[in-house]
């Protein structure tokens, strides 16, 4: 249907503008299920908004205690290693204080003053002396006395030896070898032994050194060799080598056993005579035995 005078258009238009200024700027939300069914939300733009603005503050904050974190951690990993390192320090500083206290003790040691000596005593004169008695000779008269004054004699003072001390005791390590025994069973050509090697230090403490027995045939028979325990050279009847003999580290005493072998019988030797060296190779002892007063029955 046409409308020639154009009234009609006209007011539809008009309605048309003032529908279109009075519908509201809104959202919607449109949820339909499997069925069909549907569910509608309006949202106004400041409610949208709103949640924009609601979401981007909660990823601020949450960006915030993350960064906050991660700076926490690796704070806390700087102090830790800064406490090892004060440890380590204090340690070192501990083990120095040690080190200097004992040198203090040891400085206080060596300064202090040495014992004062007694001053010698003076010796004093005897005080009076008696005189005999004056006597007059026949013919001569007898006159008042005169008293001639004597002046005190200066008192000589001599100088005394200081007291005498005690001998200190003998700081050369000594040991003492006793109960030598030495025995040979029936039917063998080996030859046991032993004895006992004592500390004879007067002032204690271990003593460390090298021990030998020797063997030495009699006097008629030069084709038998001396024989020494343990196996080494020997040099006018001693051994030349004191570091090859058997290692003793004694505080009182120590038994010594031995074997030497291929010895058919003991009858060819003499004596046997046991030699200890200190661990530097002074000889500390040399002890000669019978073998005929050592010789088990």
């Amino acid at each position: 249907m046409e409308d020639p005078s154009g009234e009609l258009g006209e007011d539809q238009r008009v309605v048309s503008t003032v529908q279109k200024d009075k519908i509201p700027r809104r959202w919607s939300v449109l949820l339909i299920d499997d069925v069909g069914r549907t569910i509608s939300f309006y949202l106004s733009k400041r409610v949208g908004l709103a949640i924009i603005a609601s979401l981007a503050v909660l990823l601020v904050f949450f960006i915030y205690f993350a960064l906050s974190f991660f700076l926490m951690l690796r704070e806390n990993a700087t102090l830790r290693k800064d406490y090892d390192l004060l440890t380590a320090e204090l340690q070192r500083t501990k083990s120095d204080r040690e080190k200097a206290m004992v040198q203090l003790m040891l400085s206080k040691e060596t300064s202090k003053p040495a014992a004062k000596k007694p001053l010698p005593a003076p010796v004093r004169e005897p005080k009076d002396v008696a005189r005999p008695k004056e006597e007059t000779l026949p013919g001569e008269v007898a006159g008042p006395k005169v008293e001639v004054s004597e002046e005190p004699r200066p008192v000589a003072v001599v100088p005394q030896p200081p007291p005498p001390t005690e001998a200190e005791p003998d700081s050369e390590a000594r040991v003492s070898v006793d109960e030598l025994e030495i025995w040979q069973e029936p039917g063998d050509s080996d030859i046991k032994f032993q004895f006992v090697v004592k500390n004879a230090n007067r002032k204690g403490g271990k003593l460390a050194g090298y021990a030998f027995l020797v063997l030495k045939p009699h006097e008629s028979s030069a084709a038998v060799p001396h024989r020494a325990f343990p196996d080494t050279r020997l040099a006018g009847g001693k051994p030349s080598d004191f570091r090859q003999g058997l290692y003793f580290s004694i505080a009182r005493y120590k038994s010594v056993h031995g074997t030497l072998t291929e010895i058919n019988t003991i009858s060819r030797y003499k004596t046997a005579t046991i030699y200890a060296y200190s661990d530097t190779g002074d000889l500390l002892i040399e002890k000669v035995f019978e073998i005929t007063k050592v010789l088990r029955a």
